[in-house]
């Protein structure tokens, strides 16, 4: 039933990833060819180039550094966005830790300060980075804009850091509810050996109040044996008393 709820989700996700991967390459192609600014050759083929990488998402569990290079080759390259290189890194960063986490990282962050170039070149209504500005009147020519060089590198750091920061916070809060099981287990544990510890100790102490018990009866009866004995030869009255009190210490002692 688990591995049922978790292949749905998984599907789910992957749906939901492929499903923004294309929404976001065809908003980047409206924006692109609505510019005026851009080539058409050059809008196609980065339109081509991500679909086919939105397509590729499906494996990026499987095959996520192959599916990595068919995602960076449209943005680095061409006037289209970088939504699936994130969506990827986001799946590497799940997995790999240190240089190769840093390779992919920094690939990613390429492609999406080179997508952001592009769009800081579009004209000002075509823009992801000025979707706030004021729209010139009707009629008006559309306004070109200047923006500082550093403005996309900031924004593709900005994005390479909350994918990568998101992927290490959920990390980590896996790793503390792992930790938080393992010390509960532990915990019930100590609890069972320590009642198991007092259970041992408690029939332990039967155990030596037994023997204390049957060695103090042994020594009684030892001490009448004793007596019949002695008096057994010259005294059968003696005998059938020290017959009778055994007889009743038997009794009073189970």
């Amino acid at each position: 039933m688990t591995a049922n709820i978790e292949i749905i989700s998984r599907r789910a996700w992957t749906t939901g990833a492929v499903a923004l991967s294309v929404f976001c390459t065809l908003m980047a192609l409206g924006q692109s060819a609505d510019s005026d600014n851009v080539d058409g050759w050059n809008i196609a083929v980065g339109f081509l180039l991500n679909l086919g990488a939105a397509v590729a998402l499906v494996w990026r569990h499987e095959r996520p550094w192959l599916v990595l290079a068919l995602t960076l080759a449209g943005p680095l390259f061409f006037s289209t966005d970088a939504t699936a290189a994130l969506i990827v890194l986001y799946a590497i960063a799940k997995t790999e830790r240190g240089e190769r986490l840093a390779a992919a990282a920094i690939a990613v962050f390429l492609a999406c300060a080179a997508s952001l170039t592009y769009d800081a070149h579009r004209t000002r209504d075509n823009s992801v980075l000025t979707m706030g500005a004021t729209r010139p009147e009707a009629g008006a020519p559309k306004p070109e804009w200047d923006i500082a060089p550093w403005i996309p590198w900031f924004v593709a750091a900005l994005l390479v850091a909350l994918v990568v920061g998101g992927v290490m916070l959920k990390h980590t809060r896996s790793e503390l509810a792992e930790a938080e099981h393992s010390r509960d287990v532990a915990t019930e544990q100590t609890s069972v050996m320590r009642d198991e510890v007092i259970r041992t100790e408690e029939r332990s102490r039967i155990a030596r109040d037994m023997h204390d018990t049957l060695a103090a009866s042994l020594s009684r009866i030892s001490l009448f044996a004793g007596a019949l004995h002695v008096n057994g030869a010259d005294n059968q009255e003696k005998v059938a008393d020290t017959d009778s009190v055994m007889r009743e210490w038997v009794n009073e002692n189970g």
